[in-house]
């Protein structure tokens, strides 16, 4: 990949987008549009945050609390919709607090 520099990714992700917007427009028609290789072959994948990554980042947020002795960690790890539903319960009950205040 070291032919390619930023700006031809720019344009290969523009060109993707481009495609992909005039083929939802004409109403799915056709075969869906494809990215254009990478030099090396591969199509470029997106990274998906797992399980474990998201709970830490809610963690160093301090939108889920840390484990300890009063509050062992649960049995099994949470889902992260059960994560989500927790951070967005904390950051209700914040704004509350900053507006009661």
């Amino acid at each position: 990949m070291a032919d390619w520099d930023l700006h031809a990714f720019i344009l290969r992700r523009m060109d993707l987008r481009l495609a992909g917007a005039n083929w939802q427009r004409g109403g799915g028609k056709g075969q869906k549009p494809k990215a254009i290789d990478l030099p090396d072959g591969k199509q470029k994948q997106a990274a998906k945050a797992d399980g474990d990554d998201i709970a830490q980042r809610l963690r160093n947020l301090g939108l889920i609390p840390t484990g300890d002795a009063a509050n062992p960690p649960p049995a099994r790890e949470p889902t992260a919709g059960e994560l989500a539903a927790e951070a967005d319960r904390l950051w209700l009950e914040r704004q509350q607090a900053l507006i009661t205040e």
